[in-house]
């Protein structure tokens, strides 16, 4: 991808951006302006999803932004790898879902949700494993997905297994180099499809939608619409304008459900 040196001014910070034009990679800046309250971790998980962003053809920004909104609410800001375990009704359910391949007794413990988009079930372990690994070591050991290397690539291979690339495409609610218009509609409907297809249903929808005004914001500069809901408006917003300000977007127990990511690879 060329290099170009853009960009935009936000809260006062000139913050660099993708250009829609040319592209440029995910920068420690934009990572933090998405998801501020991830911290240090920001930095680590950095490497990991450059090099996800280029294995799994995630390679505009409009695909970026959906990504990166959708990893936001489903690792809490990168801070949950794994599923936080209860076990709830959801989570006691997995034991013998055929249809997750938990075939084995202790299978629903075992094979919880892993990675920034909480990959479940032991047919998705054999599954990523062979697409990762070439072998089925996720099987013996399913925590290999905790590590930020594979947290990103296991995130990464859904994204892509799932046809996700196609449905952020779909967005086209943003102006181009020659002044086309696009629609905000576009916008709110792939991310509903994206979330279906990650979460099962439609849960955290408008928090994954204020991530995605983030990303928008910082990735895409010549947008002009956003999701509905979206409380992010320009330079001048303050923290508590946008999401994980001093108004968090959840709690542990928010993300407890985040493991039916995944479900129906």
């Amino acid at each position: 991808m060329t290099q170009e040196s853009v960009k935009v001014n936000i809260n006062g910070a000139m913050v660099p951006v993708v250009s829609v034009a040319t592209g440029t990679p995910l920068t420690i800046s934009q990572l933090d302006w998405i998801m501020p309250n991830a911290g240090t971790r920001a930095a680590q998980f950095l490497a990991p999803l450059q090099y996800t962003f280029q294995q799994f053809r995630i390679n505009t920004p409009i695909r970026a932004a959906h990504f990166l909104a959708q990893i936001a609410h489903e690792s809490g800001e990168l801070r949950y790898v794994r599923e936080l375990w209860g076990p709830n009704p959801t989570q006691q359910a997995y034991e013998g879902r055929r249809d997750l391949g938990n075939t084995e007794p202790g299978d629903g413990y075992f094979f919880l949700g892993r990675g920034l988009i909480q990959l479940t079930g032991r047919a998705n372990y054999l599954r990523v494993s062979q697409a990762l690994f070439s072998d089925s070591r996720l099987i013996d050991n399913p925590g290999i997905l905790e590590q930020a290397q594979w947290a990103a690539a296991s995130a990464g291979w859904f994204w892509l297994k799932n046809g996700l690339n196609e449905l952020a495409d779909t967005d086209i609610g943003f102006q181009g180099s020659q002044g086309l218009q696009g629609s905000q509609d576009t916008t709110e409907q792939a991310l509903e499809h994206i979330t279906r297809k990650i979460n099962g249903g439609l849960n955290g929808l408008d928090a994954r939608g204020r991530y995605l005004a983030r990303a928008l914001k910082v990735l895409v500069p010549l947008r002009t619409s956003e999701p509905a809901g979206s409380v992010v408006h320009g330079s001048g917003g303050s923290e508590n304008d946008v999401p994980g300000g001093s108004q968090a977007l959840g709690s542990v127990e928010n993300y407890s459900d985040a493991g039916t990511a995944g479900q129906g690879a």
